[in-house]
């Protein structure tokens, strides 16, 4: 890349570096809030060309529709879903899901489940395989739209925070979101704050996600070992909740795939990373609250 080459980035995103920001809190005068997201998602096996291929074992492309992927994937939402909910209750984190319209369609037993247990819902897109992309000529209204609609007219509540498939976006893409009502994006992995992003349509908030904690990133595409995941959730939490007691603010929020995390063998790392999220000195909330607390301190 040139060095006068332009910096990508949607219009009207607040550029700031984190010391030179004026000093807040979290209620309670926390100095870290943490936010658990779980993500509820369906890869479509009549779409699932468009994916990039990444088969169990990670020994190149399979023969289309690939069975042994989409079944992999929908492991999550038949039992590692629970698994995954049963330890943050256990440990006093209330989550924030992020389902996908094709997932909210075909298991009505969860959408039933999240309406029972009230936990904070946001929309992951009509599905895990069909990101916003600028080269897909995909029109981003109609797709936000109609997943937003569709996902309300389902859960019987509109979810009014977003993370896209795979976190694509295009320039145009918080906008679109800001104009559908969305009041906030967990799309983006650039700071340690919530930042206010301005748009043509209204102001957007951004919850920078822990990107390289996301069980998808760690475990499966980086290919961790699960107790190595386990320890940089811990060694990150420790090391926001200590910096942000001689600076600003901090946020963390993690991104776990039951289908990956949900797994047997998995269980104890997922234990630990959660017993160690729990015992951080910090405000645990779910994205919504997170949004409303930092909007008063933004404005």
């Amino acid at each position: 890349m040139r060095a006068d080459a332009p910096v990508v980035e949607p219009p009207g995103l607040e550029r700031s570096v984190l010391p030179a920001r004026p000093a807040w809190t979290w209620p309670g005068g926390a100095r870290l809030a943490v936010t658990v997201v779980v993500v509820l998602d369906t890869i479509l096996g009549d779409r699932a060309r468009g994916l990039r291929p990444v088969p169990p074992g990670g020994m190149g492309a399979r023969p289309e529709p690939d069975l042994a992927r989409l079944s992999h994937h929908e492991y999550g939402l038949r039992v590692g879903v629970f698994r995954v909910l049963d330890r943050l209750d256990a440990a006093g984190l209330r989550p924030t899901v992020a389902i996908d319209l094709a997932t909210a369609r075909r298991r009505p037993y969860l959408t039933r489940l999240l309406r029972d247990r009230g936990d904070d819902v946001i929309a992951a897109g009509p599905s895990a395989g069909e990101p916003i992309a600028a080269d897909a000529g995909v029109d981003e209204e109609r797709v936000v739209s109609a997943t937003l609609d569709g996902l309300a007219a389902t859960l019987g509540r509109a979810c009014v925070g977003w993370m896209g498939p795979g976190g694509a976006e295009t320039l145009a893409t918080p906008a679109v979101l800001a104009h559908a009502g969305v009041a906030f994006v967990c799309d983006w992995a650039n700071d340690e704050q919530p930042y206010r992003i301005q748009t043509a349509a209204g102001p957007l908030v951004s919850l920078p996600v822990a990107l390289e904690l996301d069980t998808q990133h760690a475990l499966w595409e980086r290919r961790l070992p699960a107790d190595v995941w386990a320890d940089q959730v811990r060694r990150a939490g420790e090391r926001l909740a200590n910096d942000a007691t001689r600076g600003p603010a901090r946020l963390l929020v993690v991104v776990l795939r039951p289908w990956l995390v949900g797994q047997p063998f998995r269980v104890p790392a997922l234990e630990a990373a959660v017993r160690a999220l729990a015992a951080l000195p910090a405000w645990h909330a779910p994205a919504g609250e997170v949004t409303r607390a930092a909007v008063d301190q933004l404005e």
